[in-house]
């Protein structure tokens, strides 16, 4: 079931690819394949126009759409889901018993700070380790036989 999710994905990924950059899914495929290009060798390959930050491509895009000079940007933030919610909320959680605890950047060897050291620091780990899980359809495999990620 994740391989073919991770197919489908992929296959996505190339018809989208080769239809706005006017390739076939071939050529897209032979490019791709898992690499990840440098911006310059994007562009020499064709899978960018131009190179640039996020001005540049709001002003290529308002170029694009014909908007005249004096146009205004709005940046709207996605709101958070649940699960980020959650985490922010762990993690401020994590950061005030670390205070609490006596942890700092240097911690002192004290009882209390050992006695909470190791649970934070495995607490901190899960919390970054599921941060990154962010499958829009929610599907994840995961090895929960050790303590390494």
């Amino acid at each position: 079931m994740v391989q073919q999710l991770i197919n489908n994905g992929y296959h996505e990924f190339l018809t989208r690819v080769a239809s706005a950059r006017r390739m076939t899914t071939e050529q897209v495929d032979k490019i791709a394949r898992g690499r990840i290009w440098s911006g310059e060798d994007a562009k020499g390959l064709g899978l960018v126009d131009q190179l640039g930050g996020l001005e540049q491509a709001v002003e290529s895009a308002a170029k694009r759409a014909k908007l005249e000079k004096g146009y205004r940007v709005y940046y709207i933030e996605k709101e958070m889901t649940f699960r980020e919610r959650l985490v922010a909320m762990l993690a401020a959680g994590v950061r005030e018993l670390s205070a609490a605890g006596g942890e700092s950047e240097a911690p002192s060897a004290s009882a209390a700070t050992l006695s909470l050291a190791a649970p934070l620091q495995r607490l901190r780990s899960d919390i970054t380790r599921r941060s990154r899980w962010n499958d829009p359809q929610g599907v994840y495999a995961h090895c929960l036989c050790t303590d390494t990620e």
